[in-house]
């Protein structure tokens, strides 16, 4: 569900900054299925792990937002230093 929900927004991503010429290069379909398969399976394997609780669930994990958070801004400097 992750992969879902994240691969629309690399694509749109993807569609928006780049020449037509570039869109559609091997590297780029690449990346734009890689990217939300990592970050869309860590996002469904958190929620999953939150699932198991039930009804008795925790309580927001900040430090876990606060490090997808980090990785999210992190991705997309990277993605802008490399001009992607």
């Amino acid at each position: 569900m992750g992969f879902l929900f994240v691969a629309p927004v690399y694509a749109m991503f993807l569609i928006s900054n780049r020449p037509a010429a570039r869109r559609w290069s091997a590297w780029e379909v690449a990346v734009t299925i890689l990217g939300p398969a990592v970050v869309g399976g860590l996002a469904g394997l958190r929620g999953w792990s939150l699932e198991r609780y039930g009804e008795r669930g925790p309580g927001t994990n900040w430090r876990f937002v606060a490090g997808m958070i980090l990785l999210g801004g992190g991705l997309a400097v990277a993605m802008y230093l490399a001009w992607w």
